[in-house]
């Protein structure tokens, strides 16, 4: 057996408008703040970008010019980190490497590889050129535990005599999300 309510609005006894209409094609508008579903909801987005031009070929971390900043509404709080960063490299041996710091403040989020196919390890003779051009595009969930705020920001580091170059001619991003826990 089922039963089914009829409808075109509802409203609390104490509103004055609609907390939630639905039209003639079962669309569904929600006037209020939805509450009480639990956690994961995104609470806030804030994204920062530059298409500064940064280069390297220092064996020590440099900033890359992408930053951004969130304030948590929660100490239970995750921050999504997304970066997507346009690079290439220019090698003068036959070995390549490049890698990437994600600083909250002063604290790292992430050290490694510069992407997924993780660049520390060498690249060597695989490249048929002495460039190669790609996009640093990193996920990472981060547990700050704080409601102060907070700057994510994305250092570069090259290696084995090479350059590397940031957001030449290009536009990298970095999207912070406070997720709800």
């Amino acid at each position: 057996m089922s039963s089914r309510l009829i409808v075109n609005s509802i409203r609390h006894t104490g509103a004055s408008s609609d907390a939630i209409t639905l039209d003639s094609a079962g669309n569904v508008t929600c006037n209020g703040t939805a509450t009480g579903f639990g956690g994961g909801k995104i609470l806030q987005v804030v994204t920062g970008s530059t298409s500064s031009a940064v280069s390297t070929s220092s064996g020590s971390l440099i900033d890359s010019g992408l930053t951004a900043s969130i304030t948590p509404s929660s100490t239970s709080s995750k921050i999504l980190v997304l970066i997507d960063s346009p690079f290439h490299v220019f090698r003068f041996g036959s070995t390549t490497t490049f890698n990437i710091r994600i600083l909250r403040d002063s604290t790292s989020v992430f050290a490694g590889g510069a992407n997924e196919a993780d660049y520390q390890t060498g690249i060597g003779g695989s490249i048929p050129s002495n460039r190669f051009c790609g996009m640093i595009s990193k996920m990472i969930v981060d547990s700050p535990s704080s409601t102060s705020s907070l700057t994510y920001k994305l250092q570069v580091q090259s290696g084995y005599n090479a350059t590397v170059y940031m957001q030449d001619s290009t536009t990298a991003h970095i999207t912070l999300m406070e997720v709800a826990a």
